[in-house]
């Protein structure tokens, strides 16, 4: 016989022996019945087995968090043997890239010659040296216009002035850059 083949005849005959009990004349029912002590034993073995199982079934919860914590960890030590420490990029490129500027864009901006600056910072400093002047036009800030001075420092012929759209020829918020950028190389 399995377990539960065991388990349930041990439930039928308690089931049995209470339905007898119950069954007896009052005065007959005694409310202080002992159990058999192979009762007492099987009932003792079915909570002990239960608490058993329980505890069987938390080692197992606990062996499966175990696993989990050791591939974390076992992963974190891969990737930190896989990552290449380098050091710090040190040579700025593109935009962060400072270029030395030509004496006549440091007078135009007021900075002392053989400055260095990026071309974002020198475009905010030609675009402040726009508005100073009122070289904007009204309707759209982003189309600029040239007067003698920085058609000269940006070899910008003053035919610019006539564009009042954004385009390739004119000279506007988006082609400021390239502009000062072929200015800066030379």
């Amino acid at each position: 016989m399995t377990s539960k083949e065991n388990n349930i005849k041990m439930i039928d005959e308690n089931y049995n022996e209470i339905n007898d009990i119950l069954n007896t004349d009052t005065d007959a029912f005694n409310p202080k019945i002992i159990l058999s002590e192979e009762k007492k034993t099987s009932i003792k073995k079915n909570k002990t087995k239960k608490e058993i199982d329980e505890e069987i079934d938390k080692l197992k919860e606990l062996k499966d968090k175990i696993k989990k914590a050791e591939q974390v960890y076992n992963n974190d030590i891969l990737k930190i043997y896989k990552v290449k420490k380098s050091e710090p990029r040190v040579v700025e490129s593109g935009f962060q890239k400072k270029y030395k500027l030509p004496d006549n864009l440091c007078k135009l901006i007021d900075k002392p010659i053989n400055t260095e600056l990026s071309v974002p910072e020198l475009s905010k400093y030609i675009y402040n040296e726009l508005k100073m002047r009122n070289l904007m036009y009204k309707e759209n800030k982003r189309i600029f216009r040239v007067d003698d001075e920085l058609s000269k420092v940006l070899n910008i012929s003053k035919s610019v002035n006539n564009y009042n759209t954004i385009d390739e020829k004119g000279f506007n918020y988006h082609n400021i850059q390239s502009i000062l950028l072929k200015i800066i190389k030379k």
